[in-house]
């Protein structure tokens, strides 16, 4: 059996399954590859990421799990195909073992996929770089807990095993992140020198930032959380005003003064003056965030003010000049100087659901029952409390917030009744804690966790997997939870 590589050509069982994770690396041919893994530091975050990867979809017998779930999704239309190249006890064998003749497919032997990843998990293991001891990365924090806007902020993270410890950091999703040595020399704000705590002072806090922490000695390199730059940690400004809720998917929720289900925006006030918006602009595009300019227009203290996302301005009222995406974008809220307030990242959105803050003005964004221009409530725990629309389908949406410490809540949907399941488990297949099992009538369900497994005792922090199946659907989610 042979299988074509893009850059080594045909390869055979063996040789996939023992392929170097470092292939190219001394290749003149392929510059980019052979300067990345030339770099010790690039190489080490490479293995971290491998090994978060392995440990998060290999390891714990995931791959199997989705494989054979993708199987049992097309094995009828498989069977009943009558211009298929394998046999149906072909195509059920070949998740665990090889099947086919000789020579290349469509009739050719096509490596089983436990087959692979069995031997090659264990041939990575064995690799000295993915033997080494890396740095353990117990903790980070930040001061002063309230952040305002310019204010110095220090951040500080406690390392074991450590040679070299940085900060990555970003202020907008717009930016690339920068690069920091954090230092344990008792005048970064990391208390005693050597004694672990490593420490970054005086970043001038000009917006929210998001932050992760990597980490690496001579032989190994580790990320706090394990998936940056994807998931970071963040630091919210206290600021005056804030998106403090918005409606992406308005069908039937609430409509204008001229009677049209618009999507909208709502600011608050979190001082106890008025404060004037002229000048301050609003804006759904990263190389324009002075989209939409506000006009005279004041909000008034620990009050609400609602914009209409509706590309409508010459309508009475505020009307910005854009529109939502329910498909999921950024929000970005400027002053009068053109400096960046707020910015708000969401995905895909439900019809009627908007995203806001509890509390109002300074907590976490959580999906709600909108309450356009008024206080936000808090949000709904009820996971057997179905809303009373029905889904087109089942679906299982990511957490919200993620990462999250110590609560999150996760929602679903049955588009019929059905028999369903929905478990957390941990990184390494065990069950933490099962939310619900049984028959369940149609409708969308929600859940708050609060970071207690089946014994009522706190997780600690870490990845988490959600998982809800019935008899015809699957899904899992990841969850990170921070402490």
């Amino acid at each position: 059996m042979f299988s074509f590589h893009q850059t080594l050509g045909n390869l055979s069982i063996s040789q996939l399954q023992q392929l170097s994770p470092f292939a190219n690396l001394n290749s003149v041919e392929y510059p980019i590859i052979s300067s990345i893994l030339s770099n010790q530091s690039y190489k080490k975050m490479y293995v971290a990421h491998m090994q978060t990867m392995l440990e998060e979809n290999v390891l714990n017998g995931l791959y199997e799990t989705r494989a054979l779930e993708l199987q049992s999704i097309i094995a009828a239309d498989y069977q009943s195909d009558p211009n298929k190249f394998y046999t149906y006890a072909n195509f059920l064998n070949n998740v665990t073992s090889s099947v086919g003749t000789t020579g290349p497919p469509p009739n050719g032997i096509i490596i089983g996929i436990t087959q692979l990843m069995e031997a090659r998990t264990s041939y990575l293991a064995n690799l000295a770089e993915f033997q080494a001891q890396a740095p353990t990365i117990v903790s980070t924090n930040y001061l002063p807990a309230q952040v305002s806007p310019l204010s110095q902020l220090s951040i500080t993270a406690i390392v074991d095993l450590a040679t070299q410890v940085y900060l990555g950091y970003r202020f907008s999703r717009r930016d690339p992140f920068q690069s920091i040595e954090m230092l344990d020399d008792g005048a970064h704000s990391d208390g005693l020198a050597e004694d672990g705590i490593f420490g970054i002072s005086g970043l001038v806090m000009t917006a929210d930032m998001e932050y992760y922490i990597y980490a690496e000695n001579d032989e190994a390199g580790r990320f706090f959380p394990e998936h940056a730059e994807q998931e970071t940690f963040s630091v919210k400004l206290a600021a005056e005003v804030v998106i403090n809720e918005f409606l992406a998917d308005n069908e039937t929720s609430s409509s204008d003064q001229d009677g049209e289900y618009d999507d909208w925006i709502e600011l608050y006030n979190n001082t106890e003056a008025e404060i004037s918006l002229a000048g301050y602009s609003l804006s759904d595009n990263g190389t324009d965030l002075r989209q939409w300019i506000f006009p005279d227009t004041s909000i008034q203290a620990n009050d609400f003010l609602v914009i209409w996302a509706d590309n409508d301005p010459e309508q009475t009222g505020l009307h910005a000049t854009f529109k939502l995406s329910a498909s999921g974008e950024t929000i970005y809220l400027g002053d009068a100087a053109g400096n960046p307030l707020n910015e708000v990242v969401f995905s895909a959105q439900d019809a009627d659901y908007s995203l806001g803050r509890y509390p109002n003005g300074t907590g976490d964004f959580y999906k709600l029952q909108p309450s356009v221009g008024t206080s936000n409530s808090s949000p709904s725990k009820l996971w057997d409390d179905p809303h009373p629309e029905i889904p087109d389908g089942f679906f299982l949406s990511q957490n919200f917030p993620n990462p999250f410490n110590p609560e999150t809540n996760i929602s679903y949907g049955l588009g019929q009744v059905a028999n369903v399941s929905l478990q957390i488990y941990d990184i390494r297949g065990q069950l933490v804690l099962s939310i619900k099992a049984g028959i369940q009538p149609a409708g969308n369900y929600e859940f708050s966790w609060n970071g207690m497994n089946n014994a009522n005792k706190p997780v600690p922090a870490g990845l988490y997997l959600t998982k809800l199946q019935s008899d015809s659907f699957s899904k899992t989610i990841k969850m990170l939870m921070i402490k």
